[in-house]
């Protein structure tokens, strides 16, 4: 029986933490219903060990040190073997192996017998830096003077340059992500694995809410006070409460964001026949936080 791997390299805030817990969660009646989605946890960044050049020695295994890694990967690739039906693997690190990785993935499913779908889901560079900016400051990895300064792109010709070598274009399923949202991503994806009518049956799981404009003003006034003061001058937590204004980069930022990224919009119309849409940004950069952000925040610390 002809048996289809279903690899989804999960760019970073294009829906994919809420896509894994999602698939996670419905584990057990997916399996039942012909789709395999392998392990115990949300994702499968694990297959590293096996797939990525730097193999075990890889960060990730660092940060979530559980055991061998290469005994955990080849647990997921034998529950993935032993599949009587498709698999579905996914990973936000899948976006880094590089040729030699996705080399090593496609030898892999190959071997077990699977025909490789690869499915993609893209922002318009333009979106892809507001949303990967915020979260940076979320994460407490870079300042709002960093990410103005060098705005966030994820590299997409580089990353699908090399599995489209690799495993072909054909084999490619390359999706404008807001085209997806507003279908409904698990709907669109469940589409794209020939089990629409699975959809409804799924238990989503949201995640990664974005940060406001204040939330990220108020952030790098944290930051940049603890790195000075050696203290934090308020809980930084408090800040993710506040909802009334949504985060952007200011009018100049996006402008060169969206010259530099014309490149890679062009492309990928070209090779995937997929046009990015750069989605309407309602919100107004500004640099100072609102009086009624400052009583909240204030409020809230009580």
């Amino acid at each position: 029986m002809s048996r289809t791997a279903f690899v989804h390299i999960g760019l970073s805030k294009t829906g994919t933490t809420s896509i894994q817990r999602s698939l996670a969660r419905s584990r057990d009646w997916l399996g039942a219903a012909g789709l395999c989605y392998p392990g115990h946890g949300s994702d499968h960044a694990e297959l590293l060990a096996t797939l990525h050049p730097q193999g075990a020695a890889h960060h990730y295994f660092k940060v979530y040190d559980d055991g061998d890694p290469h005994a955990r990967a080849q647990r997921l690739w034998d529950e993935a073997a032993a599949a009587s039906g498709d698999v579905i693997l996914s990973s936000e690190y899948f976006a880094g192996l590089g040729r030699a990785g996705a080399e090593r993935l496609r030898d892999r499913l190959a071997a077990m017998g699977f025909s490789p779908v690869v499915v993609c889901y893209l922002r318009h560079p333009v979106n892809a830096a507001i949303s990967l900016a915020q979260q940076m400051i979320k994460m407490n990895d870079r300042s709002l003077a960093e990410v103005i300064a060098a705005p966030p792109v994820p590299p997409i010709r580089s990353i699908l340059g090399a599995f489209s070598a690799v495993f072909g274009v054909a084999n490619l399923r390359v999706v404008d992500f807001s085209a997806a949202a507003s279908q409904g991503l698990l709907r669109n994806l469940m589409s794209i694995l020939g089990r629409p009518e699975l959809t409804d049956a799924l238990t989503v799981e949201r995640a990664n809410e974005g940060l406001t404009m204040d939330a990220a003003i108020l952030c790098d006034l944290h930051r940049r006070m603890t790195q000075e003061n050696g203290r934090p001058p308020f809980p930084r937590h408090l800040v993710f409460e506040l909802t009334d204004s949504k985060f952007t980069l200011p009018e100049p930022t996006l402008a060169k964001v969206r010259q530099d990224g014309q490149a890679h919009v062009d492309w990928v119309r070209e090779t995937f026949g997929v046009e990015l849409v750069e989605a309407a940004v309602s919100a107004r950069y500004r640099p100072n936080v609102t009086p009624a952000s400052i009583m909240a925040l204030l409020n809230a610390g009580r």
